[in-house]
C-alpha cells in the first residue's frame, strides 16, 4: 500500500518540477519579445549554417535553438531538465540511432542537458528536455511543419531579402507575438520526447510519414512512423501527458489524445498566423 502511494507522490513532485521549468521557459519568452520589439526566436538552426560554435562537429549537433536564446533569463542546466525525462532504451540503450558526439557502439549515453558553446551573449544547450514549436522559424537538420516549409503569414521563415548577398545561416524574418492568432490556443513549448534529436515534427508533418507498421493505431508509437525522426517529438513522461506553454504564457498538462498532441492529424494549434 505504501509503495503504490510513494510512486505517485514522487512522480507528481517531477510533474511539478517540469511544470515549473516549462513556466518559466514561457515567462521568459514572454520577456524576449518585450526587449526585442514584439519579436520572437527561432526554434532551431544547422550550426553549420550559424557558425556560432566554431568548426562543426558531432559535439554540436542540435547546440543552435531557441530555447538558448533564453538562457540569460533562465537557470542553467536545470531549467532545460526534467526530471522525469526517461531515455528511449529501444532507440538509445540499443545503439541503434546515432547519438551527438559518440558512435552507435560507445560507452553509456548522456542524455541530460549540457552548455556546448558560449558565443554571442548565449549558452547553447544540447540535449534539452524541451522543444519550441518549428512555426517560431527553422533550417536544416531535419522535419519540422506540415508540407515542410512554414508558410508565409503562419511564422518566422529563414530566407534571403530579394537581392541581397548570400552569408552563413540566412536571415530570420521573425514572426511577432502581436500576430499570433489566438495566442492562448498556439503551443509555444513542449516536453521532448527524445532529447539528442533537436527537430520537432509536428502532428501535420508526421501524419505524412505515418504507416501504422505496427497495427496498433497508436500515433505515439514512434515504430508507426516511416523513421524515428519523423514521429512527433512530443514526450509523455508525466502519465501519458506532456506539459506545453502556449503563446500568452499559460501552460497546461496536455493528455496524449489531444489534437495539440498525438490526436492531432494537422498544425490547427501550431501555426502562430491562423
Amino acid at each position: 500500500m505504501l509503495l503504490p502511494a510513494l510512486a505517485k507522490a514522487k512522480a507528481k513532485a517531477k510533474s511539478s518540477h517540469c511544470m515549473s521549468n516549462t513556466r518559466q521557459m514561457a515567462q521568459a519568452g514572454q520577456i524576449y519579445t518585450v526587449d526585442i520589439d514584439d519579436k520572437l526566436m527561432f526554434s532551431w538552426m544547422s550550426p553549420t549554417d550559424f557558425g556560432a560554435t566554431g568548426p562543426y562537429d558531432t559535439r554540436h549537433y542540435g547546440v543552435v535553438n531557441g530555447q538558448s536564446i533564453l538562457s540569460k533569463m533562465l537557470a542553467g542546466p536545470k531549467s532545460y531538465a526534467c526530471p522525469g525525462y526517461a531515455p528511449d532504451k529501444a532507440m538509445e540503450g540499443g545503439g541503434s540511432y546515432w547519438t551527438p558526439g559518440y558512435s552507435p557502439s560507445a560507452m553509456p549515453i548522456s542524455t541530460q542537458p549540457r552548455v556546448m558553446a558560449s558565443t554571442h551573449g548565449f549558452d547553447w544547450y544540447q540535449l534539452s528536455h524541451y522543444r519550441l514549436n518549428p512555426y517560431l522559424g527553422y533550417q536544416g537538420m531535419g522535419q519540422g511543419v506540415e508540407g515542410g516549409g512554414v508558410p508565409a503569414g503562419l511564422g518566422g521563415k529563414f530566407q534571403a531579402p530579394p537581392g541581397a548577398v548570400a552569408m552563413t545561416g540566412g536571415w530570420l524574418n521573425s514572426f511577432r507575438l502581436g500576430n499570433v492568432g489566438r495566442p492562448a490556443d498556439r503551443v509555444f513549448s513542449h516536453d521532448a520526447r527524445l532529447a539528442e534529436v533537436p527537430t520537432m515534427p509536428t502532428p501535420g508533418n508526421a501524419n505524412a510519414a505515418w504507416t501504422n507498421a505496427q497495427m496498433d493505431n497508436d500515433r505515439a508509437n514512434e515504430l508507426n512512423y516511416s523513421s524515428v525522426q519523423r514521429a512527433p517529438n512530443i514526450g509523455l513522461q508525466h502519465a501519458n501527458r506532456t506539459l506545453m506553454s502556449f503563446m500568452d504564457g499559460h501552460t497546461e498538462s496536455i493528455p496524449k489524445t489531444s489534437p495539440i498532441t498525438y490526436g492531432g492529424l494537422d498544425d490547427a494549434y501550431w501555426a502562430l498566423g491562423q
